[in-house]
């Protein structure tokens, strides 16, 4: 029987010396990752909450997720501004690797910045930067997988899944990120490398698919190294997109 509870013995067993903070709950990990790294947080600390109640996703969308259902964490990485343009496929690509090893399948990395089995989001990343003025102190890199969150009957039962809807598995979550930890450190050292991107390219979902993002519509066609993604337009040109919502696209709009 997979244990439900998190508590600080079971991470300290857990994460083996590693610095951490838990809270069983909290408005946002990141937020207290932040404030840890502006007070001189370790390389590779961690912050993880049971219950995060004012969570953030990309571009300002809430990120709730209820008790005992999720892994929600934060990462610190103290790392260059050019390797911090990778912190987000550090973890996409961990997520992936933890999701392989576990066996499940359809998993597939939609850019930007969200894991997703067969259709269904089951994991966002969100980086922040922590600047103290023209100075970069690093990134907190929180990741939110879906562990056994029931989306039937909300608003998210056509988008999202959890990790147990999709195995049948029952997991516990020390030992999922006791595994997601240790591919993140194997990552590590390659944040800001050609290794990590190229890992990063072939787990993409939707490079030379039809997509939308905004506006526009076309073939995703290419990313580069920053994590921009380069649309093919219908009329011949093509456009580097930096961030934003990506849809399938049937050409039918």
């Amino acid at each position: 029987m997979a244990t439900l509870t998190l508590t600080k013995d079971k991470l300290r067993s857990a994460l083996l010396g590693r610095p951490f903070r838990y809270y069983p709950a909290l408005a946002s990990t990141n937020d207290e990752a932040l404030a840890w790294l502006q007070d001189g947080a370790e390389e590779g600390s961690l912050v993880i909450s049971d219950h995060q109640t004012s969570g953030r996703g990309r571009q300002g969308r809430g990120w709730y997720t209820p008790p005992a259902s999720a892994l929600t964490l934060s990462i610190i990485l103290r790392c260059s501004v050019d390797a911090a343009q990778q912190s987000t496929m550090l973890a996409a690509v961990a997520v992936y690797e933890l999701l392989d090893e576990l066996g499940i399948s359809e998993i597939g990395i939609k850019w930007p910045n969200d894991v997703q089995i067969g259709p269904y989001k089951v994991c966002g990343i969100l980086p922040e930067a922590l600047w103290d003025g023209e100075e970069f102190s690093g990134v907190a890199l929180g990741i939110g997988l879906n562990v056994r969150a029931d989306f039937v009957q909300t608003p998210l039962a056509k988008t999202a899944i959890s990790l147990e809807t999709a195995s049948q598995f029952s997991y516990d979550r020390c030992d999922l990120l006791r595994r997601l930890l240790a591919i993140t450190d194997c990552w590590r050292p390659h944040l800001g490398s050609a290794t990590l991107f190229r890992a990063w390219r072939a787990r993409l979902n939707s490079l030379g698919r039809p997509v939308k993002i905004g506006e526009l519509s076309g073939i995703a066609s290419a990313v580069d190294e920053s994590g921009a993604l380069w649309l093919d337009l219908p009329e011949g040109r093509q456009e580097r997109i930096l961030a934003g919502t990506l849809q399938e696209w049937r050409g039918s709009e």
